[in-house]
């Protein structure tokens, strides 16, 4: 007889050790896959990274599923009227649900179910939110055939358990690899009516390669090699070059961060829509989206450009295990503010004030509110020793409760 407690323990201090490895989010995907996948009985799952601060999908990673569909997913994904989406479980106070639960048992009445699920032969599939230490770090939708009845409250209740320490592996993995090029240029990319890209800069077609590498790889967890679904691709529009942007000499399929951001600016009251998202040797970057034709069936326009140090602050004080409040204090603090106009601002004490900013200088490693200013003012967390260490020392203080050990 399988002893379930047991069985649990050993998921979730399994999922710890890869908390604690931090590997890259590619391999933590990959384990995850076997490992939560395999205690659930997923058949299929699909797994993204995200902008902590917006939760706005930057990646995917799918194992047993076709990539093709994307396109249809992220649409699906927008749409106000869906059953279980992302957006929907966070709003619920949710991190964990499932469409069974989230239709009644009646998953018909699911866009994703009617357009993608049934059609490929599933019936149910488990939606996680990777929500914890104050950010987004991304989500998971693991999947289950048609022939199997639908997951269970027991196995929801195990993801429930795993998701805050998948968030923390998150976290620790959402590092720049320290190559990044400090003197990089911003990138266009233009996509067609379906997403799809149809024109690129140099840099452009750089970024396309260095996302694309990042979420075509589909490798199923179960099927067999013969059955993994065939190369992703999309007819490329054809675009007059004009000296800047030239037409994309071979077919290619845009990234989920691109796709997503194209899709949003087509709704968005202004047209427009921004992310962040961490490309390898390149750091963190701004994506900007808006409609270049003024039509929502039109083309769209993609900015890529190297964050600045302001907009890199929320995510760092994320990073660096911040609680809410805490991040607060300290974003009044940047704005020039004295512990009386914070306290008047947030409604607190004053001497609530400096224990929140007593404590952010400890988690961060630094003694003054000049120290800490510096720090957010400089280039790309990871660039350079002193922001690497203090945000690593943070990262580790911040999991464990104990200091960073730095030998001597």
């Amino acid at each position: 007889m399988i002893n379930h407690g047991k069985a649990t323990h050993s998921v979730v201090d399994g999922i710890r050790d890869m908390a604690g490895a931090g590997l890259h989010s590619d391999a933590l995907f990959a384990q995850l896959g076997d490992v939560l996948g395999g205690a659930v009985g997923a058949d299929a799952s699909c797994w993204h990274t995200a902008d902590p601060v917006t939760g706005f999908p930057t990646s995917t990673r799918s194992y047993g599923l076709d990539l093709r569909s994307l396109p249809t997913a992220i649409r699906i994904e927008l749409r106000a009227d869906e059953v279980l989406t992302s957006a929907r479980l966070r709003a619920d106070g949710r991190t964990v649900d499932t469409l069974h639960r989230a239709t009644h048992g009646r998953p018909e009445r699911s866009h994703r179910y009617r357009r993608l699920l049934a059609v490929h032969g599933f019936g149910d599939e488990l939606r996680i939110n990777f929500d914890a230490f104050g950010g987004r770090w991304g989500t998971a939708v693991l999947l289950r055939g048609q022939d199997r009845p639908p997951f269970t409250d027991k196995e929801v209740r195990l993801v429930e358990r795993c998701a805050r320490e998948i968030a923390s592996a998150l976290r620790t993995s959402y590092r720049p690899d320290g190559e990044t090029d400090p003197s990089q240029r911003p990138a266009l990319v233009i996509l067609g009516p379906m997403n799809q890209p149809v024109g690129a800069d140099r840099r452009g077609e750089e970024l396309l390669a260095a996302l694309c590498d990042a979420v075509e790889r589909p490798v199923p967890v179960r099927n067999r090699p013969e059955d993994r679904p065939p190369g992703v691709g999309v007819d490329a529009a054809h675009v007059a070059p004009d000296g800047t942007v030239r037409v994309l000499a071979s077919p290619a399929p845009a990234a989920t961060a691109l796709q997503m951001l194209a899709q949003l600016a087509r709704t968005a009251p202004d047209q427009s829509a921004y992310t962040r998202v961490l490309v390898p040797r390149r750091g963190w970057l701004m994506l900007y989206a808006s409609l270049l034709d003024g039509r929502p069936d039109g083309r769209v326009s993609v900015v890529a450009s190297a964050a600045l140090p302001g907009q890199l602050t929320p995510l760092r004080l994320m990073l660096w295990g911040l609680t809410r409040r805490e991040q607060e204090v300290v974003k009044e603090m940047l704005r020039g503010s004295s512990t009386r106009g914070i306290a008047e601002t947030l409604s607190v004490a004053p001497g609530t004030v400096q224990d929140h900013l007593t404590a952010a200088f400890d988690k961060v490693g630094v003694r003054s509110r000049r120290e800490l200013s510096a720090l957010l003012t400089a280039p790309d967390p990871g660039e350079g020793g002193s922001t690497a260490q203090t945000g690593e020392a943070a990262r580790h203080r911040s999991a464990t409760g104990r200091p960073l050990s730095t030998g001597g």
